[in-house]
């Protein structure tokens, strides 16, 4: 499976709920639009705590995301002078590279952020969903099951275990549509 994961308050290994982690129209997975905007803030004021920022952890997976975009974009250079496309494409092969090239690198680093996140900031990610009510695993609501013996909440549709946290955190709700200023 293609997606981060990290463990929950059980100590058993789950992927990471989908959210938009950047700001690209593309899909979001099963939370919330609100709840994806308060994770996003959290994630925002995490981030720039300096011990999680310069984490050897999140040094090793920003660097290596930082890399990528130009590894593709020499890689395809060199490709494409390798078999003397480039030339046939003159005057304006560069340009047209570079055109084709810049939403193939914006959709892979999209797909590739989540897994920039570090251990720390996945587990905020997901208890920010299970405060709101969702599971920090699936995005299965959870505000109709009961907590267990030990205090966890056990989804039915996944299996993921969450402690919920109660009163620590705030999720806000968007206001209901044509309250926002817009017209």
């Amino acid at each position: 499976m293609f997606q981060p994961t990290l463990l929950d308050d059980a100590g058993q290994r789950v992927p990471l709920v989908r959210f938009q982690v950047t700001l690209l129209p593309i899909s979001a997975g099963p939370l919330p639009l609100d709840v994806q905007r308060a994770i996003r803030r959290m994630m925002k004021r995490e981030n720039w705590r300096l011990e999680i920022s310069l984490s050897r952890q999140a040094i090793m997976r920003g660097a290596w995301l930082g890399v990528l975009p130009f590894a593709l974009m020499f890689g395809s250079f060199f490709v494409l002078m390798h078999f003397r496309l480039l030339q046939r494409l003159a005057p304006f092969g560069g340009v047209l590279l570079i055109l084709v090239m810049m939403p193939v690198i914006s959709l892979v680093m999209a797909a590739f952020m989540p897994f920039s996140l570090t251990d720390h900031v996945r587990k905020l990610c997901a208890h920010t969903a299970v405060d709101a009510g969702y599971c920090g695993s699936c995005g299965y609501g959870l505000k109709e099951l009961p907590d267990s013996a030990s205090g966890l909440c056990r989804c039915s549709e996944c299996g993921a275990a969450w402690a919920r946290r109660k009163g620590e955190v705030e999720v806000p709700t968007l206001p209901p549509s044509g309250q926002n200023g817009a017209c």
